[in-house]
């Protein structure tokens, strides 16, 4: 709907958006990549990988978005923008983990946020994975998907 009625606001937003993203996928990478909580030797290497990892898939998926709305790819741009927004609400889900974790298991707090960030992750991929296959846009996607049940 923002998409059809206001496609400057879409425009502006989106730029916002990749922007945003840029900046916290490298504010993550250098907080948590080069600076975790049990040290890079210890363990928060854990952390450490997780944090590189997801950082550079974030600033991955955000550029294919922007290169392929540059294309005119409609589709592809959909599903990178899906993939992108699925990554970064990651941390949430993480912080969700991580609390529950805290609170019921004896691990230690260095141990469990690298593998709290993991399984997140992982979870939040699978899940953006499955809704782009559940809303696939047939053609060229100009049409959404719910539009077309509606001709």
């Amino acid at each position: 709907m923002l998409r059809k009625r206001w496609p400057g606001w879409h425009r502006t937003a989106g730029r916002l958006y990749i922007v945003s993203g840029l900046l916290g996928a490298v504010s993550g990478f250098l907080i948590g990549g080069l600076n975790p909580f049990g040290g890079l030797n210890g363990p928060g290497f854990n952390e450490a990988m997780a944090s590189a990892f997801f950082s550079g898939y974030v600033i991955f998926t955000l550029i294919c978005a922007y290169t392929s709305v540059r294309r005119r790819d409609i589709p592809r741009h959909r599903e990178w923008m899906i993939r992108s927004f699925a990554l970064m609400t990651g941390i949430a889900t993480e912080r969700i983990l991580l609390i529950t974790l805290q609170a019921t298991t004896d691990v230690s707090l260095t141990v469990l946020f690298g593998t709290t960030f993991w399984l997140a992750g992982a979870l939040h991929i699978i899940a953006g994975e499955v809704w782009i296959r559940m809303t696939k846009t047939p053609g060229r996607g100009i049409t959404h998907w719910k539009d077309i049940d509606q001709r």
